[in-house]
């Protein structure tokens, strides 16, 4: 038995057919063959049959082996494809051999027949195997693309000379670039920002050894010029003769990682600022409190028009300032008290922009872009007016030559907001406040925030404007961002969260009257002599019995065994041994009738706890007057129950 030999043969005398078949049969094959006349029947048999190769005569009375050639090359069929003829010349041969033929074999020499078939087998396997493998090269290249493409890290391949081979669709992304645009361009001149230059080809020229999976860290350009900050680990594919062939890289976009790690060591630095700021303020509205309180207690003894009556309003007006600066200080430290309500953030902004006419030159025009949505959120109106006013006065001083300061306001959905934000608080209210100003750098942007800092000449501004604004913002559970380049003006962009919360109108101020004096006893506990001493003196003057305590400890035992009620008490929150909740507590527990007056230096509390743990009582803010002080303590005593905080 030979070698089995699908055959078709294009032949119309059916003994020249059998003559093919015995002509491979004699050479060792088994042929099963068919023969076919016309283009009809052999396009049938094309469908129906698989073939190992076509033997075609030239010449047949309605086909040609031409004619039957071109169908095989339709159907995109790879078959041996051999011709016979007993009459053509040599032109012809030559033609069809052009068109496709594999070989021309005349009929008067058939025992080259055999040897053909076997060479173009062998070719037509062998081509089946190319194919075979250009698929499956084919197959990896798509997996192994597919691999690049979906992976979330950047990934180029360069040429040894840095020109891109391979750009994956998150390189796309990030640049905005298509792989068309970028291949075969050099990656210095098209990505890599100048200054960069020299460290990106430093890591790109390492020897192999050394600069596998290096890490770096370097920026590209995108397509429209911005800065992305890619973290790189690249690895060189060298020959067998340690050459470089490949360069491939694999990056991380750390741009949104950075920028809010940065801003969490502003944070961070900024509430460190923030404690050290309350700390101090505390401190001095104690301070403050002792000298405007003595201040008043003297000032109507002395005649006015006396050097020393001008003298001690001079003091008095210095101590005022003082006081507003500690106030700037804790409101950035989110520790002035605040009375904050439901607002309407587009009216806010309407009744503020009434008032900056007075503070900005004719020549800075003012744009109010407001949304046509409701913006309620809660906030001090008075601290929001504040934000907006230190807001425009820092455009103003940034407009010399004159400008445009633009105030914009929008809604902005969770799906707009970065990691940063709380989103179950989300949608937020966005206060946009624009100039077309000179701008700052990146060292002076970093430090805008910080308390004291300030470009402007000696004397011309504290550098609270924006630490105060900061704070305001943090206080009402926001975020605050400053957009800004050298020349191109500047952006503060503000999120304050939006509520739906309908509270009660605000009750008026009740007024209890001018009637400041009593004689009810007072438990007065103070840890700073100066304080204490005023506070004590002014309250004995207006004719209450005061006891005096440095702190609880001694507070209690000078209660102990006291027989006689304790109307009030008044005390500072913060005290060491023992704070003043803990002395309240234990002084309801001996005199329920007591009533109490906290005093504060300032509101955040963080030595004594949260804040709200002294919601429903009231408090005296530092610093104070005597006049004040005797208000307010007349105020609790008459009250059956007081909650108003009294800021000082």
């Amino acid at each position: 038995m030979g070698r089995l030999l699908r055959a078709l043969i294009v032949e119309d005398c059916q003994d020249d057919a059998l003559i093919v078949a015995q002509e491979l049969r004699r050479g060792g094959y088994d042929p099963q063959f068919r023969q076919v006349q016309t283009a009809e029947e052999m396009g049938e048999a094309l469908s129906t049959g698989r073939w190992d190769a076509v033997i075609a005569d030239y010449h047949l009375p309605r086909f040609s082996a031409p004619a039957a050639l071109a169908l095989v090359k339709e159907r995109g069929l790879d078959l041996p494809f051999i011709v016979i003829s007993g009459m053509v010349g040599e032109a012809t041969a030559v033609a069809v051999m052009k068109a496709g033929a594999h070989d021309y074999i005349m009929k008067d020499n058939l025992t080259r027949l055999v040897p053909a078939v076997e060479r173009e087998l062998r070719e037509a396997r062998a081509r089946e195997r190319h194919r075979r493998g250009a698929r499956q090269l084919a197959r990896e290249r798509q997996f192994s693309d597919a691999i690049v493409d979906t992976s979330g890290a950047l990934i180029v391949v360069l040429d040894p000379e840095g020109r891109i081979v391979q750009f994956n669709k998150a390189c796309q992304k990030a640049t905005g670039y298509a792989l068309d645009e970028v291949r075969g361009q050099l990656m210095w001149d098209l990505l890599v920002p100048p200054e960069e230059l020299a460290r990106a080809r430093e890591v790109f020229d390492r020897p192999a050894s050394d600069a596998s999976h290096l890490p770096c860290e370097l920026h590209w350009l995108t397509k429209e010029g911005h800065r992305r900050l890619i973290s790189w680990a690249y690895a060189h594919v060298c020959d067998e003769k340690d050459k470089v062939q490949w360069v491939i890289g694999t990056g991380i976009d750390v741009t949104e990682q950075r920028r809010l790690e940065e801003q969490l060591r502003q944070t961070a630095k900024l509430e460190a600022v923030g404690r050290l700021a309350g700390g101090i303020a505390h401190d001095f509205n104690n301070l403050l409190t002792a000298i405007l309180g003595y201040v008043d207690l003297n000032l109507p003894a002395v005649p006015e028009g006396t050097p020393l009556y001008d003298d001690l309003v001079q003091v008095r007006n210095a101590a005022k300032r003082a006081a507003a600066l500690t106030r700037q200080l804790l409101t950035f430290s989110r520790q002035q008290p605040a009375e904050p309500e439901v607002i309407d953030l587009n009216a806010a902004v309407c009744d503020v922009s009434k008032m900056l006419r007075h503070l900005i030159e004719e020549n800075v025009e003012i744009k109010l872009v407001l949304t046509d949505r409701s913006l309620n959120v809660k906030a001090d109106p008075a601290q929001m007016g504040q934000v907006m006013m230190n807001l425009a006065v820092n455009a103003r001083d940034a407009m010399p030559s004159g400008g445009t300061l633009t105030v914009e306001t929008s809604v902005v959905d969770a799906s707009e907001l970065d990691t940063g934000f709380d989103l179950a608080l989300a949608p937020y209210a966005k206060l946009r406040v624009t100039d077309t100003g000179t701008g700052m750098t990146p060292e002076v942007r970093e430090r805008i925030f910080e308390p004291f800092f300030t470009t402007k000449p000696v004397g011309q501004g504290t550098g609270l404007g924006l630490s105060t604004v900061y704070g305001i913002v943090q206080q009402c559970s926001g975020r605050i961002e400053c957009l800004t380049e050298l020349g191109r003006g500047t952006t503060f962009n503000i999120y304050l969260p939006l509520t739906e919360t309908e509270e009660a109108p605000r009750p008026d101020r009740t007024d209890f009257g001018l009637r400041f004096g009593g004689r009810e006893t007072i438990l007065l506990v103070e840890d700073e002599s100066e304080v204490r001493g005023l506070a004590a003196r002014a309250l004995r003057d207006f004719g209450y019995t005061v006891l005096c305590a440095p702190d609880g400890v001694e507070a209690l035992e000078l209660l102990g065994g006291r027989e006689a009620n304790v109307d009030l008490l008044v005390t500072d929150v913060v005290m060491p041994r023992m704070d003043g909740r803990e002395l309240a507590q234990k002084v309801r527990l001996a005199y329920p009738g007591t009533k109490l007056l906290f005093v504060s230096g300032y509101d955040g509390l963080s030595a004594a706890g949260s804040a709200e743990a002294l919601a429903g009582q009231a408090v005296l803010q530092k610093p104070f007057t005597a006049h004040r002080l005797a208000k307010r303590v007349r105020d609790v005593l008459d009250a059956p129950d007081c909650v108003r905080r009294d800021r000082g």
